[in-house]
């Protein structure tokens, strides 16, 4: 089942201020322009992961339901979102650290003068190749890829697709655990979908169309990273069985 589409936009949304953060820290290796905060960036992406979870959690809760528990939902929106954006904080701290390690290696090459060995004059060059790059804003954005090729110092994974996907995943994640907890509440069971939209494999689709229990799905709330598992909780049907427990 697909996650929603206010989920992914926010996702969206949340990996291209990943994009814009890695472009500050790429000219700052360069042009020793201000590294950007942490905290800045942190307070920048909480609103949109906080709109990502808590649309998942309604997506899960029957529209009975919505308004008796928006404030149960709100509350449990911003836990969760905290929590991930403590881990974005620290993949945001190991990016900016590379990028003050990488500024002394630039102004380190800035200094070599005409004599220098081949090695280190190709490295200037390299870093004037960099800061053209930086300067030129025909490109959409100069990478943590750049920077590594040009002072040959391993750069870490970029952070956008990461943010996303990790995103996507914990609004997964949250949305079955939530649909778990109302299933419990209720006495219901849970219907589980996937396998239909995105990545999917075997596990996956071996539970497509099943009944769980709410015990089954929060220990089961994702198969793999991008995984759009969706438990919806419900009464079981006449006839139906519990087969995922």
């Amino acid at each position: 089942m697909p996650l929603p589409d206010e989920v992914e936009r926010s996702a969206i949304v949340a990996a291209a201020i990943a994009a814009a953060f890695e472009n500050r820290l790429a000219a700052h290796i360069a042009n020793g322009t201000a590294a950007p905060s942490v905290d800045a960036y942190r307070e920048e992406l909480r609103p949109h992961v906080v709109a990502a979870y808590r649309d998942a959690l309604v997506d899960v809760t029957p529209g009975d339901l919505v308004d008796e528990q928006a404030d149960a939902i709100e509350v449990q929106a911003e836990a969760m979102a905290d929590e991930q954006l403590e881990e974005l904080a620290r993949q945001a701290t190991a990016a900016r650290n590379y990028a003050t390690e990488a500024r002394v290696d630039v102004l380190q090459a800035a200094r070599i003068g005409a004599t220098a060995g081949a090695a280190l004059a190709l490295l200037r060059k390299r870093v004037g190749a960099l800061r053209a790059a930086v300067a030129d804003r025909a490109r959409a954005a100069v990478s943590f890829r750049d920077v590594s090729a040009a002072l040959d110092r391993p750069a870490p994974a970029s952070l956008g697709p990461r943010l996303r996907t990790a995103v996507r995943t914990g609004a997964a994640i949250g949305r079955n655990r939530w649909a778990a907890n109302l299933a419990d509440r209720a006495y219901l069971v849970v219907y589980v979908e996937d396998a239909l939209f995105g990545d999917t494999d075997r596990e996956c689709e071996d539970v497509d169309g099943r009944y769980a229990t709410p015990s089954w799905l929060r220990a089961n709330t994702v198969e793999h990273p991008n995984c759009t598992r969706r438990g919806t909780p419900m009464t079981l049907p006449r006839g139906a069985r519990v087969t995922l427990v």
